[in-house]
């Protein structure tokens, strides 16, 4: 698993993107407990503000749909995300699910496009590929309609209820 996702960050790498790899980036509990000082509780305080900081940071996510079901953190990620109404874009090869027609209708509901490969992740990555729209309150990202993608353009973004 770890393997398969630093081939996807390392093909990011390779487009010009900067990525945040929780799982290599964010650091281990282990190494803020022994080598840090701190307890377990701040330890995972740390990471969690790391991971939540990063997500505010980022222009996109790409959510790895990986599995009979996604998971939990890189899931709270992405809706973090799509609240702050960044494009959301999932990579799933593994096509079991656990509902009928897809992921849970929420992880669905939040991402814009879902890549079947490596390859079309780059397709809806690649820059050249994109169309940005800049006019209006938030500049709007959408893909070329000849790339392949299942769903070529982000959803109307319905922002949470207060």
């Amino acid at each position: 698993e770890r393997e398969y996702n630093r081939k996807v960050v390392s093909m990011i790498h390779e487009l010009g993107y900067t990525t945040w790899f929780p799982q290599e980036d964010a650091g281990l509990l282990s190494d803020f407990i022994d080598n840090g000082g701190m307890t377990l509780h701040e330890a995972r305080n740390h990471i969690f503000d790391l991971n939540i900081r990063e997500v505010q940071a980022a222009d996109l996510v790409v959510l790895c749909l990986e599995g009979r079901v996604p998971v939990e953190g890189a899931c709270l990620e992405a809706g973090i995300a799509w609240a702050m109404n960044k494009r959301v874009i999932g990579i799933k090869t593994d096509f079991r699910s656990g509902e009928p027609g897809g992921n849970n209708i929420m992880i669905d509901g939040i991402v814009a496009e879902v890549a079947g490969s490596i390859d079309e992740l780059r397709n809806l990555l690649d820059r050249e590929n994109l169309i940005v729209d800049p006019t209006g309150d938030e500049p709007t990202v959408t893909v070329r309609s000849d790339v392949k993608s299942p769903r070529a353009t982000a959803p109307e973004v319905i922002p949470p209820s207060t």
